[in-house]
């Protein structure tokens, strides 16, 4: 599939286009999403570690990776529909997952707390 046959599509399917966007956001890092929160904990982890030219070389990656993810966001909402979509039905259950990982994604980035606890607790100490 190409990025240029979605164009559109955040009109045509608000819901999914909107839990797309969400999860396109995370994947770039865009606050307050968990792909913010995961990557703020690897880059503070490499700089603690003194591997602070690896952690710029992330920071030069994830921007980026931003520019395609939000080219692909752009597309949805700004660019006209080339053709309406043929054999674009979704289920129930598709529906139900797009919208489950755009929650967890927001949700977690909001309130990344008990995850962080939890991960917290489960590090295991090498000798």
């Amino acid at each position: 599939h190409l990025i240029s046959e979605l164009g559109g599509w955040g009109y045509r399917y608000p819901l999914l286009g909107f839990c797309l966007t969400i999860c396109l956001l995370s994947l770039g890092g865009i606050p307050p999403t968990l792909g913010f929160i995961a990557k703020y904990l690897i880059f503070a982890n490499a700089i603690q570690s003194g591997h602070l030219g690896l952690a710029l070389v992330g920071v030069l990656a994830s921007f980026i990776g931003i520019f395609y993810y939000l080219r692909v966001v752009y597309t949805l909402y700004m660019k006209p529909e080339i053709e309406v979509p043929v054999a674009a039905k979704f289920d129930l259950w598709e529906k139900f997952a797009a919208i489950g990982a755009a929650a967890l994604t927001l949700g977690l980035g909001v309130l990344p707390s008990r995850l962080l606890d939890w991960a917290a607790q489960t590090r295991i100490h090498l000798p």
